[in-house]
């Protein structure tokens, strides 16, 4: 399989929220580590089909903490068995993050992303860095932008 096709596949898969897309593209031993702000409920290292699922219940399922309007990779670096992507999203986060504290307060985050592939090409290590920031914040910024 070629690095950057199955990247592009895994962000259509996150685009689509077909948790079974996204499976399909990973080693069944994945792992998947999740870096951001401390208040965030998709934080963490995770392993395997389980865990991802867990992942992603975290972050977009009925309890998880945000509803996304935009989920956007940017750019694809391509380089000694791994794709580095970086990007931005934008939403709203739910109840369930910090007691209710910041719920319907839109977000924006850019996000930096590698991702290592295995021996049969599937995605073998997965890792999320993201702020999450919030308006106020100096690296907010609007979704949608305003025209």
């Amino acid at each position: 399989m070629d690095p950057l096709a199955t990247a592009k596949a895994l962000y259509t898969a996150f685009n689509e929220h077909d948790i079974p897309g996204i499976l399909a593209l990973l080693e069944d031993d994945v792992q998947w580590d999740s870096f951001g702000p401390d208040f965030a409920l998709a934080i963490g290292f995770f392993q395997g089909e389980s865990g991802v699922q867990d992942f992603f219940a975290r972050l977009v399922g009925p309890t998880g903490q945000q509803v996304d309007s935009a989920f956007q990779p940017t750019d694809y670096f391509v380089g000694n068995g791994t794709v580095h992507v970086i990007g931005f999203e934008a939403g709203t986060l739910t109840q369930y993050v910090a007691n209710g504290a910041y719920t319907n307060e839109q977000f924006y985050n850019n996000f930096d992303h590698t991702l290592w592939f295995g021996a049969t090409g599937k995605i073998s290590h997965f890792r999320a860095n993201y702020n999450l920031s919030l308006p106020g914040s100096p690296i907010w910024k609007q979704w949608p932008p305003k025209s």
